[in-house]
Protein backbone atom coordinates (compact mmCIF):
# COMPACT_ATOMS: atom_id res chain seq x y z
CA UNK A 1 0.00 0.00 0.00
CA UNK A 2 1.40 3.36 -1.00
CA UNK A 3 1.14 6.33 1.64
CA UNK A 4 0.75 9.34 0.10
CA UNK A 5 0.98 13.31 1.95
CA UNK A 6 -0.62 15.99 0.41
CA UNK A 7 0.60 19.93 0.79
CA UNK A 8 -0.91 22.54 -0.77
CA UNK A 9 -2.28 26.22 0.12
CA UNK A 10 -5.69 25.56 -0.07
CA UNK A 11 -6.07 22.68 3.08
CA UNK A 12 -9.76 22.00 2.40
CA UNK A 13 -7.72 20.32 -1.24
CA UNK A 14 -5.48 18.27 0.93
CA UNK A 15 -7.55 17.42 3.36
CA UNK A 16 -10.59 16.15 0.61
CA UNK A 17 -7.47 14.26 -1.15
CA UNK A 18 -6.72 12.29 1.54
CA UNK A 19 -10.17 11.86 2.74
CA UNK A 20 -10.69 10.28 -0.68
CA UNK A 21 -8.19 7.93 -0.40
CA UNK A 22 -10.15 5.80 2.41
CA UNK A 23 -12.52 4.73 -0.14
CA UNK A 24 -9.17 3.07 -1.98
CA UNK A 25 -7.42 -0.15 -1.02
CA UNK A 26 -4.02 0.17 -2.37
CA UNK A 27 -3.63 4.35 -1.16
CA UNK A 28 -3.70 5.25 2.28
CA UNK A 29 -3.44 9.31 3.40
CA UNK A 30 -0.28 9.90 6.16
CA UNK A 31 -1.57 13.61 6.53
CA UNK A 32 -1.77 16.95 4.62
CA UNK A 33 0.13 20.55 5.03
CA UNK A 34 -0.29 23.92 3.86
CA UNK A 35 3.52 25.31 4.51
CA UNK A 36 7.27 24.19 3.52
CA UNK A 37 7.69 23.27 7.16
CA UNK A 38 4.63 21.50 7.29
CA UNK A 39 5.54 19.38 4.05
CA UNK A 40 9.18 18.65 6.21
CA UNK A 41 7.75 16.63 8.86
CA UNK A 42 5.45 15.11 6.76
CA UNK A 43 8.39 13.92 4.70
CA UNK A 44 11.01 13.52 7.44
CA UNK A 45 8.65 10.81 9.36
CA UNK A 46 9.79 8.92 6.66
CA UNK A 47 6.40 7.27 6.38
CA UNK A 48 5.70 8.66 2.65
CA UNK A 49 5.82 6.79 -0.59
CA UNK A 50 4.50 9.55 -2.56
CA UNK A 51 4.23 13.75 -2.12
CA UNK A 52 1.77 15.14 -3.61
CA UNK A 53 1.91 19.07 -3.37
CA UNK A 54 0.61 22.32 -4.95
CA UNK A 55 1.87 24.25 -7.29
CA UNK A 56 2.20 26.78 -4.53
CA UNK A 57 1.80 26.56 -0.37
CA UNK A 58 1.41 29.14 2.03
CA UNK A 59 4.46 30.80 2.78
CA UNK A 60 6.54 29.31 -0.84
CA UNK A 61 6.33 28.48 -4.57
CA UNK A 62 5.67 24.31 -4.38
CA UNK A 63 8.48 23.58 -6.80
CA UNK A 64 10.89 26.09 -4.60
CA UNK A 65 9.65 23.54 -1.41
CA UNK A 66 10.70 20.36 -3.45
CA UNK A 67 14.39 21.93 -4.47
CA UNK A 68 14.56 22.30 -0.39
CA UNK A 69 13.49 18.68 0.69
CA UNK A 70 15.48 17.00 -2.49
CA UNK A 71 18.63 19.06 -0.47
CA UNK A 72 17.67 17.06 2.45
CA UNK A 73 17.83 13.94 0.53
CA UNK A 74 13.85 13.31 0.22
CA UNK A 75 13.20 9.67 -0.45
CA UNK A 76 9.94 9.46 -1.87
CA UNK A 77 8.56 10.50 -5.50
CA UNK A 78 7.13 13.75 -5.89
CA UNK A 79 3.40 14.51 -8.18
CA UNK A 80 2.80 17.81 -9.08
CA UNK A 81 -0.74 18.93 -8.53
CA UNK A 82 -1.06 22.32 -10.44
CA UNK A 83 -3.60 24.49 -12.61
CA UNK A 84 -0.26 26.79 -13.61
CA UNK A 85 -0.54 26.00 -17.58
CA UNK A 86 2.79 26.72 -18.94
CA UNK A 87 5.22 25.67 -21.74
CA UNK A 88 7.99 24.98 -19.24
CA UNK A 89 6.08 24.13 -16.28
CA UNK A 90 7.24 20.29 -16.93
CA UNK A 91 10.88 21.19 -17.29
CA UNK A 92 11.00 23.71 -14.36
CA UNK A 93 8.69 20.44 -12.19
CA UNK A 94 11.50 17.80 -13.75
CA UNK A 95 14.50 19.93 -12.57
CA UNK A 96 13.22 20.86 -9.30
CA UNK A 97 12.82 16.40 -8.39
CA UNK A 98 8.92 15.59 -9.66
CA UNK A 99 8.57 12.46 -11.36
CA UNK A 100 5.12 13.68 -12.63
CA UNK A 101 2.57 16.29 -13.31
CA UNK A 102 -0.90 16.54 -13.04
CA UNK A 103 -4.09 19.09 -13.38
CA UNK A 104 -5.83 20.00 -10.50
CA UNK A 105 -8.38 20.23 -13.20
CA UNK A 106 -8.41 16.62 -13.70
CA UNK A 107 -10.87 14.16 -12.62
CA UNK A 108 -10.27 12.79 -8.95
CA UNK A 109 -9.98 9.33 -10.29
CA UNK A 110 -7.07 10.85 -12.68
CA UNK A 111 -5.43 12.16 -9.70
CA UNK A 112 -5.13 9.14 -7.95
CA UNK A 113 -4.20 7.69 -11.10
CA UNK A 114 -1.16 9.86 -11.39
CA UNK A 115 -0.21 9.13 -7.22
CA UNK A 116 -0.32 5.30 -7.78
CA UNK A 117 2.36 5.70 -11.67
CA UNK A 118 4.70 7.87 -9.48
CA UNK A 119 4.37 5.50 -6.76
CA UNK A 120 5.20 2.91 -9.14
CA UNK A 121 8.40 5.17 -10.67
CA UNK A 122 6.87 6.19 -13.50
CA UNK A 123 7.23 9.59 -15.30
CA UNK A 124 4.16 11.73 -16.09
CA UNK A 125 4.98 14.43 -18.45
CA UNK A 126 2.64 17.47 -18.67
CA UNK A 127 0.29 16.76 -21.82
CA UNK A 128 -2.42 20.02 -21.55
CA UNK A 129 -3.54 22.17 -18.31
CA UNK A 130 -6.19 23.79 -20.28
CA UNK A 131 -9.90 23.08 -19.35
CA UNK A 132 -12.90 24.46 -21.15
CA UNK A 133 -15.42 26.49 -18.79
CA UNK A 134 -18.07 24.45 -17.41
CA UNK A 135 -21.70 25.84 -18.28
CA UNK A 136 -24.09 26.15 -15.15
CA UNK A 137 -27.51 27.40 -14.72
CA UNK A 138 -28.32 29.68 -11.81
CA UNK A 139 -30.43 26.50 -10.28
CA UNK A 140 -27.20 24.63 -10.31
CA UNK A 141 -24.96 26.86 -8.87
CA UNK A 142 -27.53 26.91 -6.24
CA UNK A 143 -27.45 23.40 -5.70
CA UNK A 144 -23.94 22.96 -5.67
CA UNK A 145 -22.99 25.59 -2.89
CA UNK A 146 -25.41 23.51 -0.89
CA UNK A 147 -23.39 20.50 -1.84
CA UNK A 148 -20.25 22.28 -1.04
CA UNK A 149 -21.89 22.67 2.34
CA UNK A 150 -22.78 19.14 3.04
CA UNK A 151 -25.63 19.01 2.37
CA UNK A 152 -27.72 16.01 1.12
CA UNK A 153 -30.35 15.88 -1.96
CA UNK A 154 -33.31 15.67 0.82
CA UNK A 155 -31.40 18.71 2.38
CA UNK A 156 -31.16 20.36 -0.75
CA UNK A 157 -34.58 20.03 -1.72
CA UNK A 158 -36.06 21.53 1.49
CA UNK A 159 -33.72 24.77 1.41
CA UNK A 160 -34.85 25.47 -2.34
CA UNK A 161 -38.28 24.32 -1.46
CA UNK A 162 -38.10 22.10 -4.96
CA UNK A 163 -38.84 18.32 -4.89
CA UNK A 164 -36.57 15.06 -3.41
CA UNK A 165 -36.89 13.77 -6.84
CA UNK A 166 -36.03 17.52 -8.69
CA UNK A 167 -33.16 18.01 -6.45
CA UNK A 168 -31.56 14.60 -7.37
CA UNK A 169 -31.61 15.34 -10.60
CA UNK A 170 -29.70 18.63 -10.15
CA UNK A 171 -27.18 16.80 -7.75
CA UNK A 172 -26.77 14.04 -10.71
CA UNK A 173 -26.23 16.88 -13.66
CA UNK A 174 -23.98 18.59 -11.64
CA UNK A 175 -21.89 15.40 -10.63
CA UNK A 176 -21.49 14.43 -14.16
CA UNK A 177 -20.59 18.61 -15.25
CA UNK A 178 -17.51 18.17 -12.74
CA UNK A 179 -16.58 15.30 -14.15
CA UNK A 180 -17.51 13.51 -10.81
CA UNK A 181 -18.73 9.89 -9.54
CA UNK A 182 -19.65 11.38 -5.80
CA UNK A 183 -20.52 14.85 -4.30
CA UNK A 184 -17.54 14.90 -2.49
CA UNK A 185 -15.58 14.75 -5.83
CA UNK A 186 -17.96 17.02 -6.95
CA UNK A 187 -17.20 19.56 -5.05
CA UNK A 188 -13.70 18.91 -4.99
CA UNK A 189 -13.20 19.80 -8.51
CA UNK A 190 -15.18 22.90 -8.05
CA UNK A 191 -13.09 23.95 -5.34
CA UNK A 192 -10.26 23.55 -7.73
CA UNK A 193 -11.84 25.39 -10.91
CA UNK A 194 -13.30 28.19 -8.59
CA UNK A 195 -16.25 27.70 -8.79
CA UNK A 196 -16.56 27.60 -5.64
CA UNK A 197 -15.18 29.54 -2.67
CA UNK A 198 -12.92 27.65 -0.46
CA UNK A 199 -14.33 27.87 3.24
CA UNK A 200 -12.35 30.28 5.91
CA UNK A 201 -9.23 28.68 7.47
CA UNK A 202 -9.79 27.55 10.90
CA UNK A 203 -6.77 27.51 13.40
CA UNK A 204 -5.90 24.49 14.62
CA UNK A 205 -4.96 24.65 18.87
CA UNK A 206 -1.30 23.44 19.13
CA UNK A 207 -1.23 20.04 20.89
CA UNK A 208 2.15 18.93 22.22
CA UNK A 209 5.18 19.52 19.70
CA UNK A 210 3.55 18.69 16.79
CA UNK A 211 3.66 21.08 13.83
CA UNK A 212 0.02 23.12 13.67
CA UNK A 213 0.08 23.10 10.02
CA UNK A 214 0.23 19.20 9.55
CA UNK A 215 -2.10 16.99 10.27
CA UNK A 216 -2.17 13.61 10.06
CA UNK A 217 -4.24 10.69 9.11
CA UNK A 218 -4.39 7.31 9.68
Amino acid sequence: MLRVGFADAERSYADALCLALRSTTDLLGAGSATTTAGALQLTESGRLDVLAIGSRLRDDDGLACVESLRKRDLSCSVLLVTSLASADLWSRAAKAGCQGIVAKQSALVEVLDAIRAVGRGETIPLIDLREPRIALSNRQRQVLELMGQGCDPATIAERLFISIHTARGHVKTVMRQMGASTQLEAVTNALRLGYLAAPPVQPIPHRGHQNPETTHMG
